[in-house]
């Protein structure tokens, strides 16, 4: 049985919720004599970056979903947010007398976003997929799409309900004459941030004689598009 609430007409609880965005690539420069230099060390996981690589002795470079081993080590002893999907495509590039990478970067997303969540269901809605319904006395509540739970007017005494102040009797219950309160579901409000990352690879080659640049834009789920500059 809900309590009857005659106030607190709005969202009272708010919930933050942070979706961080794993690693889930790490990169490796293959060179001519059969040696490679990758991101993380293997053995003392120290972090390298892009501007170490000797791009004249190059033979190949790409992004590598992180091995299980490798990534269990840099989320134990270097603390970092690792993802392991052994499913994930390797994006790779050749190099030759025509061709030579020029970058290796990730970019960082940030979306934020608000949800209703109701209490009956738990189901979560963005705020403008959810209607508000008025139940008279300048009184208006969420409802929830799912499951239906919203405001309403009950009589105290026989527990008779009303959607809307007008169908009682000047605030008294129609079948026994008792004073009707409202009730009030308890919708609560989560703020939610969900970060991600995009692994680019910039490479150009040239065709005909003319120089052309190419970036490889990998999401974290595998997918790539690839951008003529």
């Amino acid at each position: 049985m809900h309590k009857m609430q005659d106030k607190k007409t709005f969202p009272s609880l708010s919930i933050q919720n942070q979706k961080q965005g794993s690693w889930v690539y790490f990169w490796i420069a293959h060179y001519n004599d059969g040696t490679s230099l990758p991101q993380y060390d293997p053995y003392t996981l120290d972090k390298h970056v892009f501007d170490e690589v000797e791009k004249d002795r190059l033979v190949k470079f790409g992004w590598y979903p992180f091995p299980i081993t490798l990534a269990d080590r840099l989320m134990k002893e270097k603390k970092l947010n690792i993802k392991c999907n052994p499913f994930l495509p390797k994006y790779e590039v050749e190099i030759d007398d025509n061709k030579r990478v020029i970058g290796a970067l990730t970019t960082n997303f940030i979306e934020n976003a608000s949800y209703i969540i109701c209490p009956k269901c738990g189901s979560k809605f963005k705020d403008d997929k959810i209607k508000r319904i008025n139940i008279g006395a300048n009184k208006s509540q969420y409802i929830c799409p799912k499951c239906g739970e919203k405001p309403y007017w009950k009589c105290s005494s026989c527990g008779m309900k009303y959607d809307h102040l007008k169908d009682t009797d000047n605030y008294h219950c129609t079948k026994c004459g008792h004073k009707v309160g409202t009730y009030w579901p308890k919708f609560s409000i989560m703020s939610e941030q969900r970060r991600w990352r995009i692994y680019k690879l910039g490479y150009q080659e040239t065709v005909n004689g003319i120089n052309k640049k190419t970036i490889m834009h990998i999401q974290e789920n595998g997918d790539v598009e690839l951008k003529d500059n």
